[in-house]
């Protein structure tokens, strides 16, 4: 068996925990238990049921596991909690732990009572348990090797110095690992969610998050546009923004402290497994993808799903209590599904109404709005081609463009007369350009006016963008070519 998945229980550290209960027990010793020791306590609470009397009920023994643990819990020295004894820090490490507080009076204590230092510590430990329960290996999962050797990590160690800003040079990335896209998706995605924004501490879960990168990015394909590349980019864009609207970034950890994780590792992933074609081809030639979501968003429902098998099947929702799983899971979607461009009037509506409403109702930190504002920001960052420095957009524009001749080839080749995207050597990049900036831009200036965001940069990069294609409709208009037939 697996020694990943087979969760053996070292019988050195079972001893070890034991002596400790038993000192406590006999002269109440305070306990001073490790995130290993801790992941064995329940294991040893289910033993102690066992000692409950025969005739109690199963809710009896459940209640007296609880009673037991809170009363150990009670002596533990948990590191950053304020007064370990005190009885809703106690109630709230039961709840989260999983065993039943002895009342519901202590039960509705729990969010009442404990500091919000006292919580942030508990979750950690309760977070560093669950992995290292979900890993089976005591805490001796061994972290993976680094992405780079060092000297190549010192190298390109200059250009991640900006991926806080919109402005960063991905390409850059791309040169300095010799052009492997992939490589320089991974780096830029464990710098922006491990280092800049610390999603996961050192230890067993800082390694699930790892691997949940490394395998969504794997799983893009290598198509011409909506490769890794894209992905990551969306991603990092997204963590830009984010930093420079402070507000509302401090809003969504307030909301949910792992808010960021949940919508970092959603953009990265909200193009997964993407074909090179538009949805609107794939429902015409009735692609498996098509036919699996009965022609709703297909690709977006299966970015989405794909995306979330892959961390389901990693355990990152290991830590998340059962209500934090299930609105991660819920960002998750909504947001890479609201990347359909068949949704964007929709979204530039909604936030017409966020702008009318008045005072805090309409301030994007406010929580209420999060989701709204969040996944119109990850659509805004997947739309951020324009948005860029000129020489990033270049280099975005040659790379979507050839995707589109490609999908324009495609239909040719079926037989339709008028493909639905441009026939390579007929289109006029400029006014093409011009059109899909007017079309956009809307969406970029309305979530620039929402309170608490800072969407300043993309839209001075997209003045300079618009003057460059409207400078080029003076120079002679490209000759049209033959098209296939």
């Amino acid at each position: 068996m697996n020694q990943r998945t087979a969760r053996p229980r070292s019988a050195s550290a079972k001893s070890a925990i034991e002596k400790k209960l038993s000192a406590y027990e006999q002269d109440g010793t305070a306990l001073e238990l490790d995130a290993r020791e801790v992941s064995l306590l329940r294991s040893l609470l289910m033993e102690k049921r066992a000692t409950t009397p025969k005739g109690g009920t199963r809710r009896d023994r459940r209640v007296s596991a609880g009673i037991i643990f809170s009363d150990l819990v009670a002596k533990m020295k948990l590191g950053g909690t304020g007064d370990p004894e005190d009885d809703a820090n106690v109630d709230l490490m039961i709840s989260a732990f999983g065993a039943a507080p002895p009342s519901a009076a202590i039960r509705q204590r729990v969010s009442e009572d404990a500091s919000e230092t006292a919580r942030q510590a508990i979750k950690q430990v309760i977070a560093s348990s669950r992995v290292v329960n979900a890993f089976g290996g005591g805490g001796e999962l061994k972290a993976a090797d680094p992405l780079l050797p060092a000297p190549l990590a010192a190298r390109i160690a200059p250009a991640l110095g900006d991926v806080d800003s919109w402005d960063f040079d991905l390409f850059a990335i791309v040169d300095a690992v010799g052009g492997d896209k992939p490589l320089a998706a991974k780096v830029v995605a464990e710098e922006v969610v491990l280092t800049r924004r610390g999603c996961a501490p050192d230890g067993a879960f800082r390694e699930v998050v790892r691997s949940c990168i490394s395998d969504l990015v794997d799983g893009y394909e290598d198509v011409l546009y909506h490769n890794c590349l894209h992905g990551v980019d969306c991603m990092q864009s997204f963590h830009a923004v984010s930093r420079a609207s402070p507000r509302f970034d401090a809003a969504l950890v307030a909301t949910d402290p792992r808010a960021h994780l949940v919508a970092l590792l959603a953009a990265l992933a909200h193009d997964i497994g993407h074909v090179g074609l538009t949805n609107a081809y794939l429902i015409e030639t009735q692609h498996p993808f098509a036919v699996n979501y009965n022609d709703q968003s297909p690709l977006e429902n299966y970015h989405a799903a794909t995306g979330l098998k892959i961390v389901d099947g990693k355990g990152l929702w290991e830590p998340f209590a059962p209500r934090e799983r299930r609105l991660a899971r819920l960002t998750w979607i909504e947001t890479v599904l609201a990347t359909d461009m068949s949704h964007h009037t929709a979204c530039c509506a909604g936030l017409d109404a966020l702008l009318g409403k008045v005072g805090d109702a309409g301030d994007a930190a406010a929580p209420a709005n999060n989701l709204q504002v969040l996944k119109a920001l990850v659509h805004a960052c997947d739309l951020g081609g324009p948005t860029k420095p000129l020489q990033t957009h270049l280099k975005w524009t040659d790379l979507v463009m050839e995707e589109f001749y490609d999908q324009a080839e495609k239909e040719l080749a079926n037989g339709k007369e008028k493909p639905s995207l441009p026939v390579r050597g007929s289109v006029n990049l400029g006014k093409f350009q011009l059109a899909f900036i007017g079309f956009i831009h809307p969406l970029f200036a309305k979530i620039n006016q929402l309170p608490s965001i800072n969407f300043e940069t993309p839209l001075k990069n997209v003045d300079i963008v618009r003057n460059h294609w409207t400078a080029s409709l003076d120079k002679p208009a490209p000759v049209s070519l033959p098209t296939l037939k």
